[in-house]
């Protein structure tokens, strides 16, 4: 009954770091997508001022 008791011990701390290691490689994908979309959004903005810009030059 104890071996029972200390195996389950075992694997539920087994488990645990496995859920561990799981959510921190799930937060560095999100992480690095999240900044993969914000850098293409800073693009479309960049292009979409220089965009206004130089129709604005062309009224004045």
């Amino acid at each position: 009954m104890k071996q029972i008791r200390l195996l389950n011990l075992k694997s539920e701390k087994i488990m645990g770091w496995i859920v561990g290691i799981a959510l921190i490689v799930l937060v560095f994908f999100s992480s690095s997508i999240i900044e993969r979309h914000l850098k293409d959004i800073k693009k479309q903005n960049n292009e979409l001022i220089k965009l206004l810009k130089e129709k604005n030059s062309e009224k004045s």
